[in-house]
């Protein structure tokens, strides 16, 4: 993913169609696929950048009360809900 603005939010399935097999029968579900770019996409944000992660299902579930700023921290514990989240 690439883009640049002020305020980046992202959003990521978490409904149980997401356990499926991504396109061509791949090896990673849906889920995961999405999560390793989220992942790589955290990664290479500026510091200075805002950001926000939002996941849905049947209901969006922000993970922060707004975007926050792309500290280290920041995305290194956004980093760390992906990993305990299965995504």
């Amino acid at each position: 993913l690439s883009g640049r603005g002020r305020v980046i939010v992202y959003l990521l399935d978490v409904s149980g169609s997401m356990r499926d097999l991504g396109p061509g029968g791949g090896a990673l579900s849906k889920r995961l696929g999405a999560g390793a770019e989220l992942r790589r996409s955290l990664l290479a944000l500026p510091a200075d950048q805002r950001f926000g992660i939002v996941t849905f299902a049947h209901q969006a579930r922000p993970w922060t009360a707004g975007p926050v700023r792309a500290s280290f921290r920041a995305r290194a514990a956004c980093i760390d809900r992906l990993a305990a989240t299965g995504a």
